[in-house]
């Protein structure tokens, strides 16, 4: 039935070259597009990966001071620096930032090796700017300090708490990737943390 359909519609001919070059032409417009956006896509996604992991960093270090985690401390840090604070600190233009556990001593002072490991941004994305109240800096530090926990966002990370108004009430850290697409992190002196485009 469908056979004699097919020959008394003359359906019998085959397609020209030319309808062949332009199908394959269009073949490769199709997979050209595809493929340039396929890889800002990447870009993208690593952006977005870098935003979250920033995010779910801050609210680890959060989380461990509100439930005062119990760590071991070397023993060589334990006698330089004493004392236990949880935070993250930012760096403008750098591809890492650190976020964990801070050592400290009695004065205040987070001491070099007393800090936690470098943690890298996913490749191509950087911090590319920091605002504390709307002012830029460039530098971004965020302490938890048990029990309650308190909160603190200062310019730079140190525990040399002195007195509740010389800190900020927000900060936001802008990421940036090489693709130009930007995430934005807002954390609030309530240990609110969002990310926004």
């Amino acid at each position: 039935m469908i056979w004699n359909w097919i020959k008394k519609n003359n359906l019998k001919k085959g397609i020209t070259l030319i309808e062949m070059i332009v199908v394959i032409a269009l073949i490769f417009i199709i997979s050209g597009t595809m493929w340039a956006n396929y890889r800002n896509l990447g870009k993208s996604l690593a952006l977005d990966r870098s935003a979250n992991q920033v995010a779910q960093d801050i609210r680890a270090s959060l989380e461990m001071a509100m439930s005062m985690q119990k760590i071991s401390i070397p023993e060589d840090i334990r006698v330089a620096c004493p004392r236990v604070g949880y935070g993250a600190d930012f760096t403008v233009g750098s591809n890492n930032y650190r976020a964990g556990v801070y050592f400290h001593n009695l004065g205040g002072i987070v001491l070099p090796g007393c800090k936690p490991p470098t943690i890298l941004l996913e490749e191509g994305s950087h911090v590319s700017s920091i605002l504390l109240d709307g002012l830029p800096v460039n530098s971004l530090g965020i302490v938890f300090v048990p029990p309650h926990p308190r909160i603190y966002i200062m310019q730079n990370i140190n525990f040399n708490i002195v007195a509740e108004g010389t800190y900020s009430n927000q900060a936001i850290i802008t990421l940036r990737s090489e693709a130009g697409d930007v995430k934005r992190i807002t954390i609030n002196k309530s240990g609110l943390i969002e990310i926004n485009n």
